[in-house]
């Protein structure tokens, strides 16, 4: 099930998802039956090799019978939808997780194919980092698409980046990580548009919290020193992440995003209080863990809201596969449809909230 938004029928599912812009979902028809939209078509997913990492799950496929398997994988899940309605920005992609190895070209290719007009890397680490502007760097000329005129936006370039320290790896931070995040960022000028991704996850703790702590505020402090905006992530430790916050009274709150949110409407409240960006991924297109934000999404104003798709990770569905940028369209119109907006402007309005908050 795609949405949560009273699919019932056979024949109403499909009007529903028609309306929604879903023609057929990426993924083999056994999944289809998964999700009770069984006889819908189905686009086949050749050689992705998943992980269990994070929030992506394992799915085994191969190529239907008489069909070869092509030798190099362009697939994943991706979803068969139509363009957006508008220049779009993917404000958190991990473009250099290592599913995307193979496939890059093709994978940035059918983005511009969708109407994404703009990508962010996320950095996660210093390697992480470096990685992530490396491929800003070598992919951001790519080809253009009559497929997709609202590709053509006026961004400066197609992709950007950010460099710091997820909380998972701030047990890597050193010493000497300050510097050599500085000179990814001198290196990176007019590319590395933000510091982080960077801040707290109580829920796995794969750092210590007082070594999440400790260096979520370096980054606070390199950000204030930098100039730059700071894209945080926070799961499970919104007071404290706010308790650390204020301890910089001179962070101006708008430049501060909260990306990927998936928390509770009282942690939603708080960060809209203070003037925060809020970034929405895949997620609120889910049936199920997407309900709750759905309902809560109009308490962002519209100038303080972005959209993601955190790919390879936060598959629109709720299924299994890697994620990518192209599905971004998916949260768009879902966002849209839940703030009663029109596609178009939706676009518009995101893309500029985007443009704004990294200086594109």
């Amino acid at each position: 099930v795609w949405v949560g938004l009273g699919l019932g029928s056979s024949a109403s599912r499909r009007s529903r998802l028609g309306s929604l812009g879903l023609r057929s979902l990426g993924v083999r028809g056994s999944g289809l039956r998964d999700w009770g939209l069984k006889g819908l078509r189905a686009r086949p997913l050749w050689g992705f090799e998943a992980e269990e990492q994070r929030d992506m799950s394992t799915r085994s496929t191969s190529a239907p019978q008489g069909q070869k398997k092509p030798q190099t994988p362009g697939g994943g899940g991706f979803l068969d939808l139509p363009p957006a309605q508008g220049a779009i920005v993917d404000i958190g992609v991990n473009l250099q997780h290592k599913s995307f190895a193979k496939s890059l070209p093709a994978i940035l290719q059918r983005a511009q194919d969708q109407g994404v007009a703009g990508i962010v890397i996320t950095g996660t680490s210093e390697s992480s980092s470096e990685a992530a502007l490396a491929l800003a760097t070598k992919y951001d000329r790519g080809s253009s698409s009559a497929q997709a005129p609202a590709a053509q936006s006026q961004l400066r370039r197609r992709l950007y980046c950010t460099a710091g320290y997820h909380p998972h790896d701030a047990k890597k931070w050193t010493p000497e990580s300050p510097e050599r995040l500085r000179t990814i960022f001198r290196q990176g000028q007019g590319v590395c548009m933000a510091v982080g991704e960077c801040g707290l996850d109580f829920n796995r703790n794969f750092s210590p919290r007082p070594v999440q702590e400790a260096v979520f505020r370096a980054h606070i402090e390199l950000a204030l020193e930098l100039g730059l905006p700071l894209f945080c992530h926070e799961r499970e430790a919104s007071s404290t992440f706010l308790a650390i916050i204020d301890e910089f009274p001179a962070l101006d709150p708008a430049r501060v995003c909260v990306h990927c949110f998936t928390g509770a409407e009282n942690e939603l409240k708080e960060y809209v209080k203070r003037g925060f960006y809020v970034g929405f991924t895949g997620c609120v297109c889910d049936e199920k863990r997407g309900k709750g934000l759905r309902q809560i999404l109009g308490l962002v104003p519209p100038n303080r809201l972005m959209i993601e798709t955190d790919a390879p990770f936060m598959m629109p569905t709720g299924g299994r596969g890697r994620n990518e940028p192209s599905n971004l369209p998916a949260v768009l119109r879902t966002v849209a449809q839940c703030l009663g907006q029109t596609e178009e402007k939706m676009a518009e309005i995101t893309t500029a909230n985007a443009v704004c908050f990294f200086g594109l």
